[in-house]
């Protein structure tokens, strides 16, 4: 279930920042496209999705903003850009969320919280990382 979910979770951001920000990058955690060295890039991966009770599970969502650190790309620029992200996985958009996992899992994303975000530089590169857990509901067959 958990590239499924990265599928839709991907599909849904791409649209979000496309609309909101910029075309950015946006890749699958399980995906294997080649990561822009001259971009920036977000990556969604959910790391594992556990079963609670019923229709009900549990997803460990980590979503990965990384922004090189060259001319024309300052800290500031990254900043605008994790800001954009964080914006995505506002409660307002559940429904929007919900739609676009629906469509490429079968289950919908009933809310999330967040676990804050992680900063480390690393590879020329400022990293972000964000956690969220999803309360995900598998839709009956």
């Amino acid at each position: 279930m958990t590239s499924v979910l990265e599928q839709g979770l991907t599909s849904y951001l791409t649209a979000f920042l496309a609309e909101h920000h910029a075309a950015i990058a946006v890749h699958d955690g399980t995906g294997n496209a080649v990561i822009p060295p001259n971009d920036p890039v977000v990556i969604v991966s959910v790391k594992e999705c556990v079963h609670d009770v019923g229709p009900l599970y549990r997803g460990m969502l980590e979503v990965i903003i990384s922004t090189p650190a060259i001319a024309g790309k300052t800290v500031e620029v990254h900043r605008h850009l994790v800001a954009s992200v964080e914006d995505a996985f506002n409660p307002e958009a559940n429904d929007k969320v919900s739609t676009a996992t629906a469509a490429s899992a079968h289950c919908t994303v009933n809310g999330w919280f967040s676990q804050g975000p992680k900063d480390s530089p690393a590879n020329e590169r400022w990293n972000t990382t964000l956690g969220y857990v999803l309360g995900i509901e598998r839709l009956p067959n």
